[in-house]
Parts: C-alpha cells; sequence; structure tokens
C-alpha cells in the first residue's frame, strides 16, 4: 500500500495548472494607468497516477478483493483531501468534480499476481491573483 506522505507527493507533482494573469496598462510617467481590481479566476486541475500492488503467492480471490478495495477506499481518501491541498496553494475554493479508480490482475509468474490501478481526479479551483 502507497503511504499518505507518498500519494501527496506524487500528487503534488502531478498538479501543474496554467494561469494567465491580466495585463495592465502603463501610461508615460509609468504610472499604472488601470487599477481594476485582479477579476477571480477558475482553473480545472487533472491529475492522474498508476500504482502497481504485489499479491502475495496463493492468495484467494476474496483476500484479493479485500486488498483492492482497502486500496481504492484510501485513494478515494487522498483525492477528497487533494481539494484541501489545492485551497491552501492557491488560497481560494475548491471542488472535486471527478473521480476515476480502475483496477486490472496482472499474472506475474513465479512471484504471484499484482494488481494494476489507476487513478484520476479532476479539481475546480477559484481563486484571485494578486
Amino acid at each position: 500500500m502507497i503511504s499518505k506522505f507518498g500519494f501527496g507527493a506524487i500528487f503534488a507533482m502531478s498538479v501543474l495548472p496554467c494561469v494567465a494573469y491580466g495585463q495592465q496598462s502603463v501610461d508615460r510617467q509609468g504610472a499604472a494607468a488601470d487599477k481594476t481590481p485582479p477579476q477571480a479566476q477558475i482553473v480545472r486541475i487533472e491529475t492522474s497516477m498508476n500504482l502497481s500492488l504485489p499479491i502475495a503467492v496463493n492468495t484467494g480471490i476474496e483476500d484479493q478483493i479485500k486488498s483492492i478495495d482497502s486500496t481504492k477506499e484510501f485513494l478515494y481518501q487522498e483525492v477528497a483531501r487533494g481539494c484541501n491541498n489545492l485551497k491552501n496553494v492557491f488560497k481560494g475554493s475548491c471542488a472535486l468534480k471527478n473521480v476515476r479508480i480502475g483496477s486490472s490482475m496482472q499474472n506475474r509468474c513465479n512471484s504471484g499476481e499484482s494488481a494494476s490501478i489507476n487513478v484520476g481526479a479532476s479539481y475546480e479551483v477559484t481563486y484571485t491573483p494578486k
């Protein structure tokens, strides 16, 4: 299972939003001519990652499903906490718009099976640039 810190670090590295800032005109004396306050910006942030969860050799199907389900539960909790991280970074509001978690089993020959788990999330962040 992935640690809480490990997912947070991977999540933080995968979030790279692009933000456009408004331009401000300057008069001939160099003073700012446009004093309109910055407007709130909405940024859509999408993140995804793939994990491989080793399953012990000779593990029954029920135990495999329990292991996968507990990992999915952990990932749902981490995705929900992602909004708190984004609110702290952008000093604005955040809404979780979409979550996708899928899994499949892969046979690793003599070393048993592994579950391949992919997770994706979409967030919408509203903030005011300074």
